[in-house]
């Protein structure tokens, strides 16, 4: 089995990268996720960004972040997928605000 390892990457600038749109200078509470689809299995952490992750900066009126696969938790017991395995990717907005998200590159590898 392959082993998956990097960071999920995100970014904008100019409509050419990814990221999340400064709002009131808030980094908008998104809750991300990475599991197993078809065996309908999560990773062990749950990360929110500008809470358990942080922006890595911003280009314009956009955060962007650099998220380490292995935070996530993945593998190492019973009922989490090995990263090898991850083939979805999920994102909840806690917030009772809508949030802006560009995403142009979304690398699992």
């Amino acid at each position: 089995m392959e082993s998956k390892q990097g960071n999920i990457q995100a970014g904008c600038a100019a409509g050419t990268a990814s990221g999340t749109r400064r709002i009131d200078k808030r980094v908008p509470g998104l809750k991300l996720f990475i599991m197993q689809e078809e065996l309908k299995q999560y990773c062990r952490n749950e990360l929110v960004l500008g809470n358990t992750t942080l922006p890595t900066g911003t280009q314009g009126e956009w955060y962007s972040f650099v998220i380490p696969l292995a935070d996530f938790g993945c593998g190492g017991g019973t009922g989490y997928p090995e990263l090898a395995d991850i083939d979805r990717v999920d994102f909840q907005n806690m917030a009772i605000r809508n949030a802006v998200v560009c995403i142009t590159e979304l690398a699992l590898g």
